[in-house]
């Protein structure tokens, strides 16, 4: 690896690389395998050797990543994808928000989960590179549309239900960093109303309510590991937003047949297979995991529940029951 290093072949390899990207008029079989043959070398040297990750990181950075993570040989992606993986660290991460290409970077990694999922180097690059930088997250979710949201979103969830270590217990070695599931809560106390439209149709495609209801997915899972996530009990606002969405589902339930009723219809409800089914469930559960030891949030949500749900909320929040799995 450092003698081919040395010599100068990782700046010709990635040189041959742009070359062949460029070529028409070749056969698609013979452009790929050279493609392929290219990625499998510079992934070789970047194995365990931090000083080939840096020249390869130097010189491929982002024009040849971006030209092959968009490449349609799919192997050829699957190299890329596996080379980026492997040159990443912690400050390269930080290039992709200094460079004026790093986050169409990281957008175009998240489509390639969207339409390739089996490509496990691209979901791995989402959930063990790009979710420890925050601020790359906040950064791509801005500019990803609502299916790669989705996307992004349901990879998240995967993480947070990976089995961690029973010494973790310090949100800083969350398998997500603690910044960025703040940043979903604030994404999912301005966006949570669009779940309202499921009241009125039986679209179970509205993209925007689908948003709403994987970030409540998360919210939930991470307030059920009390230990690493109790900060977002003090999340300025969430309580009051999911006891406020509650009243509004639970008022939608009232007016007409709809999923948000209290017994459907067999119209509305001819599967359980509507992505919104048990909402309200949810909410409560979010709403007892932020009260939970939180005496703050206790009288919140009495004070705020009293009016429209009665005892069926003050027996969650009781300070005796613990957090809600």
């Amino acid at each position: 690896q450092n003698l081919i290093r040395n010599v100068g072949l990782v700046q010709l390899a990635t040189q041959i690389l742009q070359v062949l990207h460029r070529l028409k008029g070749f056969q698609e079989d013979v452009l790929s395998a050279a493609f392929r043959c290219g990625l499998q070398f510079l992934g070789n040297l970047a194995t365990g050797n931090e000083e080939s990750q840096g020249v390869i990181w130097k010189n491929a950075f982002p024009d040849m990543f971006l030209n092959y993570l968009k490449c349609s040989d799919e192997k050829a992606v699957a190299y890329c994808c596996m080379v980026l993986f492997s040159c990443l660290s912690a400050e390269r991460t930080d290039d992709l928000l200094t460079h004026d290409r790093g986050i169409e970077l990281v957008k175009t990694v998240v489509n390639i989960c969207r339409t390739e999922p089996e490509l496990d180097w691209a979901c791995l690059l989402v959930t063990d590179q790009f979710l420890k930088c925050p601020d790359v997250v906040a950064a791509v979710y801005t500019k990803l549309n609502n299916r790669e949201r989705i996307t992004l979103l349901d990879l998240i969830t995967a993480k947070l239900n990976e089995k961690m270590p029973s010494s973790v217990t310090a949100s800083t070695d969350a398998s997500v960093p603690m910044r960025v599931v703040q940043f979903l809560a604030e994404c999912f106390k301005e966006n949570c109303k669009a779940v309202l439209g499921f009241a009125s149709a039986i679209d179970e495609e509205d993209e925007e309510a689908l948003i709403v209801i994987r970030l409540l997915d998360i919210l939930c899972e991470t307030t059920s590991n009390h230990d690493q996530f109790i900060h977002l009990q003090n999340s300025p606002g969430l309580v009051e937003t999911v006891v406020e969405l509650l009243r509004r589902t639970h008022l939608a339930g009232k007016q007409n047949r709809n999923i948000f009723s209290a017994s459907q219809s067999s119209a509305v409800t001819d599967t359980i297979t509507h992505p919104a089914m048990g909402f309200k469930a949810h909410l409560i559960r979010l709403i007892g995991n932020l009260c939970y030891g939180n005496k703050t949030n206790q009288d919140k949500v009495r004070n705020l529940t009293k009016k429209f749900v009665g005892k069926a909320v003050f027996s969650i929040v009781s300070k005796k029951r613990p957090h809600i799995d």
